[in-house]
């Protein structure tokens, strides 16, 4: 095998185990947000769901990002975007914030 095909598939692998413990995070804090916004099991559902759709999304559309943008405004905008995300996320009033704000930063970020 060749450098290049163990580096691509090193960054492969280390995205998937990234995006597992994203799954494991959500998981985990899913205890913390059933009590502070009282969720059914329909919006825990929801919630999980979220970090799904983003993701799948936005594969649909990072190569392209990339393309147009080039990967180091890409990088950039990836590091903004997460963290306000993250402010967003941490002062979240409402179950509909939260889900849209993981939904749009996964969009954005991936």
């Amino acid at each position: 095998m060749s450098y290049s095909t163990v580096a691509a598939s090193l960054v492969a692998a280390s995205g998937g185990i990234l995006f597992g413990y994203d799954m494991g995070i959500i998981s985990g804090a899913l205890l913390q947000l059933r009590e502070e916004f009282k969720l059914s099991y329909l919006m825990q559902e929801v919630i999980v769901s979220s970090l799904l759709f983003g993701a799948i999304i936005s594969s649909l559309f990072g190569g392209t990002v990339i393309d147009v943008l080039g990967r180091k405004f890409t990088m950039i905008g990836n590091c903004l975007v997460f963290a306000i995300g993250a402010l967003i996320l941490s002062f979240t009033p409402s179950v509909t914030v939260l889900v849209t704000t993981i939904c749009m930063s996964l969009l954005i970020y991936n």
